[in-house]
């Protein structure tokens, strides 16, 4: 889904699609911010948490790079698209790290 922000010619979109699921990535966010001009630049950051081997990220990189080619009508050469793998120990979610949640660190570890 994509929708123009208030009033300054950008554009913020949060992608989900089952077919990315596909490429074993579980949950993700993908967002970018895209400006209205004549010469469009996407940049795109994807956050995941760490564990996602290569295969995947260049598969997902195929895939989004096809999808923001076709759908904003800019040439694939000027989509870049970067990862930020997040440690668990990095990531909170319900009042709680995640990896107290998912149970690789138990409360008598640092």
């Amino acid at each position: 889904m994509l929708a123009p922000s208030k009033g300054n010619g950008e554009w913020f979109g949060l992608l989900r699609g089952a077919n990315l699921e596909s490429l074993g990535l579980g949950n993700y966010c993908i967002m970018g911010t895209i400006r209205r001009e004549r010469v469009i630049m996407p940049f795109i950051t994807v956050k995941v948490l760490e564990g996602k081997t290569v295969e995947q990220k260049r598969a997902l990189v195929q895939k989004m790079t096809e999808v923001v080619s076709e759908t904003f009508e800019v040439d694939p050469s000027r989509i870049f698209i970067f990862f930020e793998d997040m440690e668990k120990d990095n990531y909170g979610k319900q009042g709680e790290l995640y990896s107290y949640i998912d149970g690789t660190r138990r409360d008598n570890e640092e």
